[in-house]
């Protein structure tokens, strides 16, 4: 990913703490429309949520709303569903996976699969 981004010449801020005054100024002057983050381990301060026009999408890695929080992948296959997927969904206040879904992706899970390969096959 890194090294896509450096062919791009896009900007990249790795390691940022949002909590952080200087990470909602970087933010801010990137002036984004969209913010899109995935299976993103911090919580998004509301300041931040509501800088970009078209608000934050996250993409998360289980049908939500089942499976919240930060191994869904792992609670899929120790409570023996069949299947699982991803979700993409607006950020909504200060609070881990919720908010408005935007859209689904159903995959079943197979025989054998680890939770190592089903995180890997969702990315």
């Amino acid at each position: 990913m890194h090294d896509v981004v450096e062919q791009l010449n896009v900007p990249l801020y790795s390691g940022l703490r949002l909590s952080e005054k200087n990470s909602f100024e970087i933010i801010k002057d990137l002036d984004p429309d969209l913010i899109v983050v995935s299976t993103y381990n911090q919580l998004i301060p509301q300041a931040i949520i509501d800088l970009p026009k078209y608000g934050v999408v996250n993409f998360h890695p289980s049908l939500l709303p089942k499976y919240r929080g930060p191994t869904p992948t792992y609670s899929v296959l120790a409570n023996g569903e069949f299947e699982t997927g991803v979700t993409a969904h607006f950020i909504e206040g200060e609070q881990f996976d919720r908010g408005r879904i935007v859209l689904q992706k159903k995959t079943d899970i197979f025989p054998g699969e680890t939770d190592g390969i089903l995180r890997k096959r969702l990315a």
